[in-house]
């Protein structure tokens, strides 16, 4: 049994779901700068990737992405002489990167981009560019709900990983999840609870993508610009209501990860478990990370979570 556990944890661990089924768009311009001299050479490796990651983003939303973007790597830690613009201060202790659509412009803390939710710049970069592309196709004066655009950003960038889950499960037990009207407008000011927001609103969106109609993002759009308010544009894209969405996925939630009680009675501890998601993490980590430089290089026709199975937590 403990053998059988064992197999579970790190299938789990290193399964991802696939994005969003992406068709083909015209790629944008992308400028990349460093903030400081010390960045450069991160900043010219990317520039290389940067329209293809760019387009990876738009067609994953199923949207066409702005003309022109400019991606700046930074630091969130400046450097001791102070030579990084005041401007790019991080907006709190745990963001990784962002963007302000009015100007087409994205930041990304180079420092930052391992941390979760993000595995690397790449990453990092589909993800806010998700931003940039859903924010340049609303109609004037539209808004979405803070957790739609955030698990759309994170189903841009990825699919679910062991992390996730982790974060998930301790949620599950140690804590509440975060009602869905809290998340509306705002994100949590502290890392935990921030983390919590990010794999929740990952999590609602993998499982709504399972059976929802193609083009489901382009579809919510479409609505908007005809004048229905969210919620009625995303029962109509998605296939559910927010609020009947979010309840049938928290009754999910909670059935599935019992497994984590089960795996301790069966004698993991739950150190031990800790300890398989970490080297699990990581495995995929690396994985994830050669894919993503060689999918921007064309060696690869998919990204990281472009293949294998559906899973949903």
């Amino acid at each position: 049994m403990r053998t059988a556990a064992l197999s579970v944890l790190l299938a789990l661990a290193v399964t991802g779901l696939p994005g969003i089924a992406a068709e083909s768009t015209s790629p944008s311009r992308v400028r990349v700068v460093a903030a400081v001299a010390s960045l450069e050479p991160r900043a010219r490796s990317l520039a290389r990737r940067a329209p293809a990651l760019v387009d990876l983003a738009a067609r994953r939303l199923h949207l066409p992405a702005p003309p022109e973007i400019e991606v700046v790597v930074a630091l969130a830690v400046p450097p001791a002489d102070g030579r990084q613009p005041a401007w790019l201060v991080p907006p709190a202790p745990w963001v990784g990167g962002w963007a302000d659509s009015a100007g087409g412009r994205i930041v990304l803390y180079a420092d930052r981009a391992p941390r979760y939710p993000h595995e690397g710049l790449e990453g990092l970069l589909v993800h806010e560019a998700a931003h940039l592309v859903l924010a340049a196709n609303l109609p004037p004066g539209a808004r979405v709900p803070r957790w739609y655009d955030e698990g759309l950003a994170m189903l841009a960038e990825r699919g679910l990983t062991w992390r996730d889950t982790v974060t998930l499960v301790r949620v599950e037990l140690l804590a509440e999840p975060i009602p869905l009207e809290q998340l509306e407008r705002s994100w949590p000011a502290s890392g935990g609870r921030a983390a919590a927001a990010y794999a929740q609103s990952l999590s609602l969106l993998s499982w709504l993508e399972r059976s929802a109609p193609p083009a489901a993002p382009r579809r919510l759009v479409e609505g908007l610009r005809d004048g229905l308010p969210f919620e009625r544009a995303f029962a109509a894209a998605w296939g559910r209501s927010p609020a009947a969405a979010w309840q049938a996925w928290r009754r999910g939630v909670r059935w599935r990860y019992r497994i984590v009680p089960v795996l301790v009675a069966a004698g993991l501890s739950p150190g031990l478990i800790g300890v398989l998601a970490l080297v699990a993490s990581a495995v995929a980590r690396r994985r994830r990370a050669r894919r993503w430089a060689e999918f921007a290089d064309g060696e690869e026709d998919e990204p990281p979570g472009g293949r294998g199975p559906r899973m949903s937590a």
